[in-house]
C-alpha cells in the first residue's frame, strides 16, 4: 500500500467487504460468502503490516 494504486486497491477491497454492511435478511450462504472475503483482505492487511515490521 506504499503507492497510489495500491492504496486505491485496499481502499476498494475495504469498501466492497469490511465496510459492507448486509440486510438482516440475507441469506446464510450471502453472509457466509461475505464473511469469507472479509477474512482474506484482513490477511492481506496483517501481510502488509509485517512487511513493514509493525
Amino acid at each position: 500500500m506504499s503507492t497510489p494504486d495500491g492504496e486505491k486497491v485496499m481502499a476498494h477491497l475495504s469498501a466492497v467487504t469490511l465496510d459492507r454492511a448486509l440486510s438482516p435478511l440475507a441469506a446464510d450462504s450471502v453472509l457466509r460468502h461475505l464473511e469469507g472475503q472479509r477474512q482474506l483482505v484482513a490477511h492481506i492487511k496483517a501481510l502488509m503490516r509485517r512487511g513493514r515490521g509493525l
